[in-house]
């Protein structure tokens, strides 16, 4: 499928409403490839789009997440936990920088 994102495990994905987000993961075996790009799929159109990369968190796996609705014009990833190359973090990060409406952070 074009634009998919990359295979990875250990993933999030989270429903908005109208569109998955899947976010983070590992690349490949372990924990040395972990990233912090994902993609939005939309089932109508039947596309994918990248997620943003301004401000996004860390690169980990095995994350949790939810999709958090403030109001008709905030709505945020909320992504915490999971395992970094470099220790397993524990404070919760908001994903401010995606939403899935093109021109809304």
């Amino acid at each position: 499928m074009v634009d998919a994102p990359a295979p990875r495990w250990g993933h999030v994905a989270v429903w908005t409403g109208d569109k998955m987000v899947v976010w983070g993961g590992a690349l490949g075996a372990g924990y040395d490839n972990v990233t912090n790009t994902g993609a939005i799929y939309d089932p109508v159109a039947d596309t994918w789009t990248a997620t943003s990369l301004d401000g996004p968190p860390a690169p980990r796996a095995g994350a949790g997440a939810v999709w958090y609705h403030l109001n008709i014009s905030e709505e945020y990833m909320v992504v915490w936990g999971g395992a970094v190359p470099e220790m397993t973090t524990r404070a919760p990060v908001e994903f401010s920088t995606l939403s899935p409406t093109p021109g809304r952070r």
